[in-house]
């Protein structure tokens, strides 16, 4: 349940944020796959909903998240305190699970097959993760995607243990190399994770850099992909 203090705090909110005079403003939370925060502004009616992930949140971090939604809705740069407030409450080890959980257990996820028309990513995973992992790494899904994608080459999702790659990749024309940096990219996720700084989420953090150089093509997979990701 969103307390109904939170009515008083967000007018105070929108005020000073310099926002428009409204009529009312409607609050709840919301089983949202994911920690989703929503604001709508129709006809003098606020509605906020919340992801459920933060239902017992404490009231400085809904605070907190109802400012982030008035700046973005209102287009307003974010108040620092406020984003520092929601930030490091979100990125708790015990929000971060719950977060997981929820994406497991409501969020969609296609999982094609790991056999394409040229490369068998199961194959390719086993060579890395012998390489370069000493086979510790356990990615229960690889698939290549459902369509080809001319910006994302290949994404890990963690709540799945699943490595998705780019069925453009899946190609005579691309050498093997280059698949294989592309699914030890991944990998790469998987055995680093995330790492929070202040609040901040890094994906791509210094030791992560670091591992990802160690790949044998490196330098020619990183040439190859630039050209390629142009076509």
């Amino acid at each position: 349940m969103i307390p109904s203090e939170l009515n008083k705090s967000f007018t105070s909110i929108i005020k000073q944020l310099g926002g428009p005079e409204f009529h009312s403003a409607r609050m709840s939370c919301y089983p949202y796959a994911r920690l989703t925060n929503t604001i709508r502004f129709r006809e003098g009616h606020f509605e906020v909903r919340l992801s459920d992930i933060l239902e017992e949140a404490p009231p400085e971090v809904l605070e907190a998240a109802l400012t982030v939604l008035g700046s973005k809705l209102l287009k307003r740069p974010v108040p620092p305190p406020a984003r520092q407030i929601y930030r490091s409450y979100v990125a708790r080890p015990e929000i971060r699970a719950k977060v997981r959980s929820v994406r497991m257990t409501r969020g969609r996820k296609h999982l094609g097959f790991p056999v394409g028309k040229v490369f068998d990513l199961r194959r390719l995973y086993d060579e890395i993760n012998t390489s370069y992992f000493l086979g510790q790494l356990d990615i229960r899904h690889l698939s290549w995607s459902r369509r080809k994608n001319r910006r994302t080459l290949g994404h890990f999702d963690a709540a799945h243990s699943a490595i998705i790659i780019n069925r453009k990749l899946d190609s005579r024309l691309v050498p093997k190399y280059v698949v294989c940096y592309v699914l030890f990219h991944e990998m790469l996720h998987a055995r680093f994770g995330e790492e929070y700084r202040n609040g901040r989420r890094s994906i791509h953090h210094a030791a992560y850099r670091r591992a990802e150089k160690g790949f044998a093509d490196y330098n020619k997979a990183k040439r190859f992909l630039e050209r390629f990701c142009k076509t």
